[in-house]
Order: C-alpha cells, then structure tokens, then sequence
C-alpha cells in the first residue's frame, strides 16, 4: 500500500487501474476471483488512488464478458485491452 504522504504528492491526485468493475473484486487477483466465482463479466476500473485498497472514486470504466472457455490469462488480455481504450478516452481530460 502506497502511505498518504506519497498519495499527496501529486496535487491532482494518483490514478489506478485495477482489473474489475470496482468496487467488486477489490484487492488483489480480481481476474482468478471472477472466474472462481462463475462470473459472466469484470471489466477495468480507472480509479483515484487513496489510502485503502481500491477504494478511491471511480473515473471510468469498462465490461469484458467472461466466457465458460477464458482462461486467466485470455481474461487479462481482455481486460488489458479495455484499459487501454479507458485510457484513450481519458488521457486528454485527465491532462
């Protein structure tokens, strides 16, 4: 976990990506704890940081669907692509 005083550092505020539709799959290995589970979707999250866990307000977000055949790594692959066209949207606005 990052501590606040790194956190303040920037005056605009750090930002996370995080591999689920937050606040759902907070923490660590969201992409195993969807497929245990038998979701049919998880997605990726642009989230301010802040002092607990991917807990910030959400900036953006975006739904893969988890089909019976995805493996973890397929999962990540989807939601790696997601975030990138999160960031697309993004970027101007959060410059």
């Amino acid at each position: 976990m990052i501590c606040q005083e790194i956190l303040d550092i920037p005056t605009l505020g750090s930002f996370n990506m995080h591999g689920s539709l937050l606040p759902y799959y907070r923490g660590r290995c969201p992409v195993n704890w969807a497929i245990i589970h038998g979701e049919s979707k998880t997605g990726a999250t642009l989230h301010y940081m802040v002092k607990a866990a991917d807990a910030g307000d959400i900036v953006d977000q975006e739904q893969v669907e988890i089909k019976i055949t995805d493996t973890a790594g397929v999962l990540m692959n989807k939601i790696n692509n997601a975030a990138q066209r999160i960031l697309k949207r993004q970027l101007t606005l959060l410059k």
